[in-house]
């Protein structure tokens, strides 16, 4: 018999990135910053924030996402709510910012500020 002892070590459940940069939309300067906890309830739960902001924006836009696939079972879901900036000073079209809420599996989204968005269940 062969006996093998496996040295293992969990990688950690929070995660940060940041970075700059810039746009090549409006040449301006643009900053973000992700987190997300891959095991926020013990349960394989994800949940995760994201901002993004550029030097011409009047606003950040930001995203919070919350997930759970049920270990790859049946009845996992995803929520996102999000509410971005869209425009800028060189922009042709006054500046806009669109909030939604999204969910998978539901297939429903209920959005803020765009007359053309649907809402199915």
């Amino acid at each position: 018999s062969v006996q093998m002892l496996i040295v293992a070590q969990e990688a950690p459940a929070r995660h940060l990135e940041y970075g700059l940069g810039r746009s090549l939309y409006t040449g301006a300067w643009e900053g973000e910053l992700d987190f997300e906890h891959g095991n926020l309830l013990g349960g394989g739960e994800v949940v995760g924030l994201s901002v993004r902001r550029g030097a011409k924006e009047a606003q950040p836009s930001v995203r919070v996402r919350f997930s759970d696939d049920h270990f790859g079972l049946d009845g996992g879901y995803e929520v996102e709510a999000f509410s971005d900036f869209i425009g800028g000073e060189k922009s042709v079209a006054p500046p806009k910012e669109k909030s939604a809420l999204v969910v998978s599996g539901e297939q429903t989204a209920i959005s803020e500020g765009d007359p053309t968005a649907t809402q199915s269940a």
